[in-house]
């Protein structure tokens, strides 16, 4: 069994989704990095900037002047940057499974697809967000819940087209599987973060301008998106392997 039909045919360890995200990552990292190091290093010049206009609104304040300009300023970059992000994510999980299945990429239609999903992933971003939101406000565990079940719904929308179903089917991945999906998804988080925390730590000596903090936050990004890789192997994994428990 090759490596592509295996993905289709056996639910994966953690390990394996691991090693299967590396194998990818690594044979097309060119791609990878040509697509998502311009968007990451813009996204992360924006953040800076927006948050140094925090500071200053924060003084401005301080000192009674007004600070509606800054403010909305600041928020304005600050949903650009993420949704400069947010065309990286959709790009290259558009790659990734057009890798996986062994097709030859089209970067035009790729990128073409990935406009065209944009707005509707904003959507979705929103919607979910709302969803936790209340959930936390009622009690931390729904939140937990919900927030796994739902884990795999920007994957459903970008690569099975599902938009109003978007919830069900993710949750219908994760059904009978919640526990081994948190876990996995745990293992990503604590990973990203200690990862993310070290690199912030090996750059505290860098000057403190816009320039140089571009650097720990681009350093961050390409780990970011070894486990974008890694989220779509797991989706087209489970999503794989569901589809095969159900037919039985």
């Amino acid at each position: 069994m090759d490596a592509t039909q295996e993905i289709y045919q056996k639910q994966f360890s953690l390990g394996e989704i691991f090693s299967k995200s590396w194998k990818v990552f690594i044979e097309n990292i060119e791609l990878i990095l040509i697509i998502n190091i311009p968007l990451t290093i813009l996204s992360g010049i924006l953040w800076i900037i927006a948050q140094n206009l925090q500071y200053a609104i924060k003084i401005a304040s301080f000192f009674g002047k007004s600070t509606v300009l800054q403010s909305s300023l600041a928020l304005s970059l600050t949903i650009i940057a993420t949704v400069v992000l947010g065309i990286s994510w959709i790009a290259t999980t558009l790659l990734i499974k057009d890798k996986i299945d062994g097709r030859v990429v089209d970067v035009q239609n790729i990128a073409k697809k990935t406009f065209s999903k944009l707005l509707p992933s904003i959507g979705l971003v929103i919607t979910i967000t709302l969803f936790e939101f209340i959930l936390f406000l009622l009690l931390v565990v729904p939140a937990i819940i919900f927030g796994i079940f739902w884990y795999f719904v920007f994957h459903t929308f970008v690569l099975e087209g599902k938009f109003k179903n978007a919830f069900k089917y993710s949750k219908e991945i994760v059904k009978g599987r919640w526990l081994t999906v948190f876990m996995y998804v745990f293992v990503f988080s604590i990973i990203t973060f200690v990862i993310s925390s070290l690199i912030e730590v090996l750059f505290a000596f860098l000057p403190n301008n816009i320039w140089f903090s571009v650097i720990p936050s681009t350093v961050s990004g390409i780990i970011r998106i070894f486990f974008m890789v890694a989220s779509v192997v797991f989706f087209v994994n489970f999503d794989a392997t569901k589809k095969i428990e159900i037919a039985q």
